[in-house]
Protein backbone atom coordinates (compact mmCIF):
# COMPACT_ATOMS: atom_id res chain seq x y z
CA UNK A 1 0.00 0.00 0.00
CA UNK A 2 1.20 3.24 -0.92
CA UNK A 3 0.21 6.58 0.69
CA UNK A 4 2.58 8.72 -0.69
CA UNK A 5 5.00 9.63 2.83
CA UNK A 6 8.01 8.97 3.50
CA UNK A 7 8.86 5.82 5.68
CA UNK A 8 9.26 6.77 9.04
CA UNK A 9 12.21 4.95 11.40
CA UNK A 10 10.70 2.88 14.24
CA UNK A 11 9.90 4.45 17.26
CA UNK A 12 9.32 7.98 15.51
CA UNK A 13 6.10 9.92 15.76
CA UNK A 14 5.05 12.11 12.81
CA UNK A 15 2.75 14.90 14.35
CA UNK A 16 0.27 16.17 11.91
CA UNK A 17 -0.25 19.63 11.65
CA UNK A 18 -0.59 21.95 14.16
CA UNK A 19 0.63 20.89 18.02
CA UNK A 20 -0.20 22.53 21.45
CA UNK A 21 1.96 22.21 24.47
CA UNK A 22 -0.71 21.79 27.08
CA UNK A 23 1.55 21.32 29.77
CA UNK A 24 5.22 21.42 30.45
CA UNK A 25 6.69 19.17 34.18
CA UNK A 26 10.29 19.38 35.22
CA UNK A 27 11.08 17.40 37.75
CA UNK A 28 14.42 17.57 40.24
CA UNK A 29 16.44 15.13 42.43
CA UNK A 30 20.36 16.31 43.32
CA UNK A 31 21.70 16.65 40.07
CA UNK A 32 19.32 15.05 38.17
CA UNK A 33 16.52 16.92 35.64
CA UNK A 34 13.88 15.63 33.89
CA UNK A 35 11.84 18.05 31.86
CA UNK A 36 8.66 16.67 29.70
CA UNK A 37 5.82 18.27 27.97
CA UNK A 38 2.38 17.01 27.41
CA UNK A 39 1.62 17.98 23.95
CA UNK A 40 -1.95 18.12 21.46
CA UNK A 41 -2.13 17.28 18.21
CA UNK A 42 -5.53 17.23 16.73
CA UNK A 43 -7.58 14.43 19.34
CA UNK A 44 -4.11 12.88 19.77
CA UNK A 45 -1.96 13.49 23.27
CA UNK A 46 1.65 12.93 23.17
CA UNK A 47 4.27 12.83 25.83
CA UNK A 48 7.36 14.67 24.86
CA UNK A 49 10.72 13.58 26.95
CA UNK A 50 12.17 17.49 26.63
CA UNK A 51 15.45 17.14 28.30
CA UNK A 52 17.11 14.72 31.38
CA UNK A 53 20.11 15.61 32.92
CA UNK A 54 22.63 13.24 33.48
CA UNK A 55 21.90 11.09 29.73
CA UNK A 56 20.03 7.81 29.91
CA UNK A 57 23.02 6.36 28.54
CA UNK A 58 25.36 7.69 31.35
CA UNK A 59 26.82 6.02 34.32
CA UNK A 60 29.32 6.97 37.01
CA UNK A 61 32.59 6.81 37.03
CA UNK A 62 32.40 4.72 40.61
CA UNK A 63 30.20 2.50 42.22
CA UNK A 64 29.37 5.01 44.39
CA UNK A 65 28.26 7.45 41.91
CA UNK A 66 26.44 5.22 39.63
CA UNK A 67 24.20 3.86 42.72
CA UNK A 68 23.50 8.04 43.62
CA UNK A 69 22.73 8.23 39.80
CA UNK A 70 20.19 5.54 39.85
CA UNK A 71 18.77 6.82 43.28
CA UNK A 72 18.16 9.92 41.56
CA UNK A 73 16.46 8.17 38.95
CA UNK A 74 14.18 6.44 40.92
CA UNK A 75 13.21 9.77 42.77
CA UNK A 76 12.21 11.51 39.31
CA UNK A 77 10.22 9.04 38.59
CA UNK A 78 8.40 8.86 41.95
CA UNK A 79 8.36 12.36 41.26
CA UNK A 80 7.11 12.44 37.71
CA UNK A 81 4.35 9.91 38.62
CA UNK A 82 2.87 11.94 41.20
CA UNK A 83 1.81 14.58 38.08
CA UNK A 84 0.44 12.00 36.36
CA UNK A 85 -3.34 11.88 36.89
CA UNK A 86 -3.08 15.59 38.03
CA UNK A 87 -1.75 16.56 34.30
CA UNK A 88 -4.20 14.09 32.86
CA UNK A 89 -7.18 15.34 34.40
CA UNK A 90 -5.99 18.67 33.44
CA UNK A 91 -5.92 18.28 30.39
CA UNK A 92 -9.61 15.95 30.12
CA UNK A 93 -10.57 18.89 31.48
CA UNK A 94 -9.03 21.99 29.18
CA UNK A 95 -10.46 19.76 26.21
CA UNK A 96 -14.22 19.57 27.96
CA UNK A 97 -13.94 23.72 28.76
CA UNK A 98 -12.87 24.12 24.55
CA UNK A 99 -15.54 21.69 23.29
CA UNK A 100 -18.56 22.84 25.38
CA UNK A 101 -17.06 26.58 24.09
CA UNK A 102 -17.41 25.77 20.64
Amino acid sequence: MTTGEEPQPAGSMKVPGSVTTLSTIAVQAGRSLIIVSILKSGSLVHLQLVQVQPGLCEIGSNQEENQTMVQELQQLLDRLKVHKDTQLVHTDTQQIQKDTHN
